[in-house]
């Protein structure tokens, strides 16, 4: 991203990411929660239960969601470059797919869901492999 300005890289990109107090507990926390939050609503669209009574689940899962985007985006923008990054683009892309096509949005939220387990359980190498040369890190630096 070398057309960006040198201050906003450094806030986009740092070298090395940001660390956050406890890291481990609170995705390990936030997780769970989304988790929870999105089997209850694939299991809910699944069985064709009422909008309305998903909602609390809807909420949940989108605020964990942001939660755990959140963590990763603190952390470094690279990671949207990312094996891991691009799994989570494809997500939302058939998240969407099931906003629009509703007739199908189980079939779509249960792709997404098969895509979020792999995204998060494939190998580190291509968890985090660069697909952008500005998905590079170097967790080194001073």
């Amino acid at each position: 991203m070398a057309f960006l300005p040198a201050s906003l890289r450094r806030g986009l990109l740092p070298e090395p990411p940001r660390s956050i107090p406890r890291d481990r507990l609170w995705r390990t926390l936030a997780r769970a929660l989304h988790l929870t939050a999105m089997g209850v609503l694939l299991g809910g669209v699944a069985f064709r239960i009422d909008e309305a009574r998903l909602e609390p689940w809807i909420l949940g899962t989108l605020a964990t969601g942001f939660l755990l985007l959140g963590f990763d985006l603190y952390k470094s923008c690279a990671w949207l470059a990312q094996g891991s990054g691009a799994a989570f683009l494809v997500k939302l892309l058939l998240l969407g797919c099931g906003f629009l096509w509703p007739a199908q949005r189980f079939a779509w939220y249960l792709a997404a869901t098969v895509v979020a387990g792999i995204g998060a359980h494939m190998a580190g190498r291509w968890r985090h492999h660069p697909w952008l040369p500005w998905g590079r890190v170097n967790e080194d630096s001073p």
